[in-house]
Formats: structure tokens, C-alpha cells, sequence
């Protein structure tokens, strides 16, 4: 029993690389990602809040996204999609965008928006350099 980790709960942790790296529980909702991919071009993801949106879209980000392609088997072992992977996997660029840094005073709220797009243009300029 020594060997076994005890998971660690994860609360208001919304990053799966994260999650998965702090051995922390998760409820497998992969088995919906195809369900994603079927159901059209545009999605809304509506729940009350802490109903885990966020981590949902950090889960397809890991599924998705061609950088993280060669992690597989590391973020998705003993999950659903692992078992089942789709076409779709590891095949596109993720720009992702959270507005909850952006500072809310008036004064500040313009200048602090640009200053996060531009880094995340930048982040996703350099992560995906080599992609073509």
C-alpha cells in the first residue's frame, strides 16, 4: 500500500496538465468529447458556476491541441477516450483566451486587455513556431 499515492482532492484547480501531474481525482468526462465533435461548430457550455467549464475545456485542450499530441497516453490513461480515441485528436492549434486577469478598473481595463492578447499571441506564436 506504501506504493499507492492517495489522490489529492482538486479544488477550484481547472488545469487538467495539472491535474493529472498532482495525481488529483477527476470524474471521467471524456466519453463527451465525441459528443463535441458531432454536435456542431458552435457550442455553449452553460452551468452554474464551479460546475467545471473550465477544467472541461482544459481537458479538450489537452485532447485537442498538437502540442500536447505526444502526451496521450500521460494525460488520458485508464480514461474513456483513451480506449476510444477519435480522428480529431492532437490536430489543431489552441489559442485560449481567459479574461479573468484583465484588470476591471476603468482607467486600467483598455491597456490591461491589449497587454493579455498580445502576450497570448505571442505565447501561441512561439508554442507553435515549428507547426506549418
Amino acid at each position: 500500500m506504501k506504493d499507492k499515492k492517495i489522490k489529492r482532492i482538486p479544488y477550484g484547480l481547472a488545469n487538467y496538465e495539472l491535474l493529472v501531474q498532482q495525481n488529483c481525482y477527476y470524474v471521467d468526462k471524456t466519453i463527451f468529447l465525441p459528443t463535441v465533435e458531432e454536435d456542431g461548430n458552435y457550442l455553449f457550455f452553460i452551468r452554474p458556476r464551479r460546475f467545471g467549464k473550465s477544467l472541461f475545456l482544459s481537458v479538450m485542450e489537452a485532447y485537442y491541441d498538437a502540442f500536447y499530441k505526444d502526451r496521450f497516453e500521460e494525460f488520458f490513461k485508464g480514461t474513456w477516450i483513451y480506449d476510444n480515441p477519435t480522428e480529431e485528436r492532437g490536430k489543431y492549434l489552441f489559442l485560449s483566451l481567459n479574461f479573468s486577469g484583465v484588470e476591471p478598473a476603468p482607467d486600467k481595463m483598455e491597456t490591461s486587455f491589449h497587454n493579455h492578447i498580445q502576450d497570448e499571441a505571442v505565447d501561441f506564436i512561439q508554442r507553435y513556431s515549428d507547426y506549418r
